[in-house]
């Protein structure tokens, strides 16, 4: 029976195992040279699958099928430069090989190896262990990795998000490595280390995954909404790092604050101003009329370490500050009394630092700006008095200020 034939009626892929398009033409063209001359190449294993002993699932090899499958089908030519096969059969194509020349590729045996898994963890450890001096990248190693975590990534990779909107080719399981980081910030609750090693950690401890539905739905939840702010495959959906850091803001947005509230054309409006002005920004030297630091930084932490801790957090922070400014009149879920600490920063952004003052009392800092910690978050009307706990209804003032509008408020 023929390599054809048996792939047609035995040889089963297992969907986590499938390694996707990674051989160059070049790395094709090698291995038919190295089978026509008859030279050794590397077994392919199989799991025989206990209750239908015909079918073979193929743990490793895939590559090196498909390729003899491809080009027995004449889908690529062989090599026409630097081959060790006969010049009158190189660039050709298995069609128009001679028929002696035809038979001595399909002749060609090669080696297999069976084995029965005792559970399913001894498979994936056969997997990566194969593959360990092939170039799988961190994302394909990660989907050999069985549990249900996986399972939830494979199932979130399907939202209509990624296929819509994200402006970048699925290659070699790239949106299973943004779903999973999503994942992440779901599950931990904000920023988080979202390197490829926490994200193996992340499928390896959650082969029982009890937080899923929570997760999933959460995930679902605030990708529906990004499906409505971004209209279509927009230029930040290019960027990986721009797909997480709306995530993390419009999800933090989600949990606290009325967001359902502001159009999604407005915040749309939001995303594209603060990139144009981040791009601007990479146009000036420090020493420029109008370079902002932290806009600076914003890009470093685009291209230095993307997905550390410090750099997802960062982005993070300027992210909700500068939306919190642009959107003063945002409310919170909770009507508590105390600004929280994202206010607090839009807050004192947009006082510059300086101190607001109050009447009948000599500021000490008239003018000059104060570190944050120097100072006090207040009311502008008193939240006893109805005021309400939004950016645009909160003042900075240094502690000397605050002290004497506290010991000088009227007692209702």
């Amino acid at each position: 029976m023929s390599l054809p034939e048996y792939w047609k009626e035995y040889i089963k892929i297992p969907p986590e195992q499938r390694e996707g398009q990674i051989w160059s033409l070049e790395q094709k063209q090698t291995l038919i040279d190295s089978i026509y001359n008859s030279f050794d190449i590397p077994k392919v294993y199989f799991r025989q699958d206990s209750k239908k002993p015909n079918i073979w699932y193929l743990i490793d090899g895939q590559q090196r099928l498909t390729t003899i499958l491809d080009f027995l089908h004449s889908k690529f030519p062989l090599s026409s430069e630097d081959s060790t096969i006969p010049k009158h059969m190189q660039g050709k194509y298995f069609r128009s090989l001679k028929v002696e020349d035809k038979e001595k590729i399909r002749s060609f045996n090669l080696d297999a190896i069976w084995f029965t898994p005792s559970d399913e963890t001894e498979e994936e450890d056969m997997f990566l262990r194969l593959n360990n001096g092939t170039p799988l990248n961190a994302a394909e190693k990660r989907n050999a990795i069985q549990g249900e975590f996986r399972d939830s990534i494979k199932t979130l990779v399907g939202h209509i998000f990624f296929k819509k909107k994200v402006n970048f080719p699925d290659k070699r399981y790239a949106y299973q490595a943004i779903a999973a980081q999503l994942s992440l910030l779901a599950l931990r609750e904000g920023p988080t280390n979202l390197k490829g090693a926490d994200l193996k950690r992340a499928y390896t401890s959650h082969r029982t995954y009890p937080e899923r539905v929570v997760v999933e739905a959460k995930v679902k939840r605030i990708l529906n909404f990004m499906g409505k702010v971004f209209p279509d495959k927009e230029p930040f959906m290019k960027k990986k790092f721009y797909i997480i850091s709306a995530f993390c803001l419009l999800m933090q947005l989600d949990d606290n604050y009325a967001l359902s509230t502001i159009a999604p054309t407005k915040i749309y409006k939001f995303f594209e101003d603060f990139e144009n002005k981040r791009y601007e920004n990479t146009q000036k030297t420090d020493e420029d009329s109008g370079f902002n630091p932290e806009l600076a930084s914003f890009y470093d932490k685009t291209v230095n370490s993307p997905d550390s801790e410090d750099s997802v957090k960062t982005r993070h922070q300027i992210l909700i500050k500068y939306f919190l400014a642009t959107f003063e009149n945002l409310e919170m879920k909770d009507d508590q009394r105390l600004f929280s600490e994202e206010q607090k920063l839009a807050i004192y952004y947009i006082a510059k630092g300086i101190c607001a003052g109050v009447r009948r009392f000599s500021c000490p800092h008239t003018g000059k700006r104060i570190a944050i910690e120097a100072g006090e978050f207040d009311h502008i009307k008193e939240f006893t008095r109805g005021g309400k706990t939004i950016v645009s209804n909160g003042q900075f003032l240094c502690k000397k200020c605050h002290s004497h509008k506290t010991a000088n408020r009227p007692r209702s």
